[in-house]
């Protein structure tokens, strides 16, 4: 199990000493926020949300059948001198579930727009769980559901495969060496709790490196080319090598793709064109 921790500067109290329960499994999730990991609960949410709709528009039909039975049209045309009191509860009834329809509204939107959770975090939560036995096995069976969330942004994809690579590189580092990254959250050897730039410092440099290399490569091979056409080849083969990693490391808009897909064949036909003169 491995993760990264934003508090370092001060020594936690390590999560053996709080008491086994939820006492420990909240700890270990405050640990690092990357164990925020919760359900998104979509179904429900949905069935919430269409009955309210249905006891609005319940509601809006009571209202308007009591306006067509108004026997006193100056009801109808004067908001102080609508002595209805029925229509004046109907109205009230149709505020209060309005209000609750509209906050739940912008909290399903909230919830749908979250980031689905880090399949390695969701193992390694629910390894630990298993083996603490902090929780009883029905209330740990939420992290085998499919519509669990992240309250922090992780990364998808290839960088997500990055990541988990360059995360078991340190693991096997920190256990073969005296290099130690992880910090004093836990007394368990078996757990590694790594400070949380950690992880994503070594995965940029990685990228950074890669970035530098769809430059250099193709500035070297072309520069071993006599042909035009072979350079011209190059050309087209390394920007799209290039627009389809940033495609995968990334979720750029198809604004963004079409920007970098140009700057980096301008680049690149400036040096390739370069080494053919």
């Amino acid at each position: 199990m491995s993760i990264a921790s934003r508090n370092a500067a001060v020594p936690p109290e390590q999560i053996e000493d709080y008491p086994s329960g939820y006492p420990r499994l909240a700890r270990l999730i405050s640990a690092h926020p990357s164990f925020s990991i919760f359900r998104r609960f979509s179904a429900a949410r949905a069935r919430i949300l269409l009955y309210q709709q249905d006891r609005i528009a319940e509601l809006e039909e009571t209202l308007t059948t009591l306006d067509e039975r108004e026997q006193k049209v100056l009801f109808l045309g004067s908001r102080r001198r609508d002595a209805n009191p029925e229509r004046r509860a109907v109205l009230a009834q149709l505020k209060s579930a309005m209000a609750d329809y509209d906050d739940l509204l912008a909290r399903t939107r909230e919830a749908l727009n979250a980031k689905p959770a880090y399949r390695r975090d969701v193992a390694s939560l629910r390894d630990w769980i298993n083996d603490s036995g902090c929780l009883s096995r029905d209330e740990s069976k939420y992290l085998e559901k499919n519509d669990l969330i992240s309250l922090v942004s992780s990364e998808q994809g290839l960088l997500e495969s990055m990541s988990a690579a360059v995360e078991d590189l340190i693991i096997w580092i920190s256990s073969r060496t005296r290099w130690n990254f992880r910090t004093p959250h836990s007394r368990d050897s078996n757990m590694y709790i790594f400070f949380e730039n950690l992880i994503g410092t070594f995965t940029r440099i990685i990228l950074a490196l890669f970035a530098s290399a769809t430059i250099f490569i193709p500035i070297v091979i072309s520069s071993l080319m006599s042909s035009e056409s072979a350079r011209l080849v190059l050309v087209v083969l390394s920007i799209a090598i290039f627009v389809g990693i940033l495609s995968l490391t990334s979720r750029p808009r198809v604004s963004e793709v079409f920007l970098a897909g140009a700057t980096y064949a301008a680049v690149l036909v400036v040096y390739v064109s370069g080494t053919g003169n």
